[in-house]
């Protein structure tokens, strides 16, 4: 089972002690990175620990979740928002938020956040891994063309220094010849005015 980090922003001490007990007794792939009481803190352990999955109360001291979300944009963790206050759900959802529970918290929603989560995660990892191989793909096909393209390079310069070398030998003598004939073309113009 691979492993879950989580961070937790609640300014209830009491309710970040309850979901701390929570997460350890019913979700044991979770790893705890820290908990904060307020956004401003929120921001910097966030930043600090680059958790897998953060469970968000909304109404703290100095500012709210989705400040804290806004200034994170563009997110790449996964949010679980928890609150006493339904009236949030909305704009929880415009914040793409995994899941959204009440307090106080139910169990078996609480498992089901963390079980969508590493579904997410995994998923996530995945993409991540064919992206990887795509790019890593992609750069050695151009790698590849720019060697081809390299030796055609090399080709092309030698084609030109042949025909080069062929110009130079060989424009002397066209030159003549095209004299020769301009000559001629004359010669045989005058002989036919003459005759005229």
């Amino acid at each position: 089972m691979k492993t879950i980090s989580v961070v937790i922003i609640d300014d209830e001490p009491g309710s970040v002690i309850t979901l701390l007990e929570l997460l350890k007794q019913y979700c044991p792939q979770v790893v705890i990175k820290g908990t904060a009481a307020d956004p401003l803190r929120g921001y910097d352990l966030i930043k600090l620990s680059e958790p897998d999955l953060v469970f968000l109360d909304i109404e703290m001291p100095y500012g709210n979740s989705f400040d804290l979300l806004d200034k994170l944009l563009p997110v790449s963790f996964e949010v679980v928002f928890i609150t006493a206050f339904n009236e949030y759900a909305i704009r929880a959802i415009k914040y793409a938020a995994l899941d959204y529970l009440l307090k106080p918290v139910n169990v078996d929603e609480l498992v089901e956040a963390v079980r969508k989560a590493g579904k997410r995660l995994e998923e996530k990892n995945r993409l991540d891994k064919e992206r990887e191989q795509v790019k890593s793909s992609l750069v050695a096909e151009i790698s590849a063309l720019e060697q081809q393209i390299a030796v055609l390079q090399e080709r092309l310069a030698v084609k030109k220094t042949e025909q080069d070398t062929i110009n130079d030998k060989y424009d002397p003598k066209i030159s003549e010849i095209d004299k020769k004939i301009n000559t001629g073309k004359q010669s045989v113009s005058s002989v036919l005015t003459e005759m005229q």
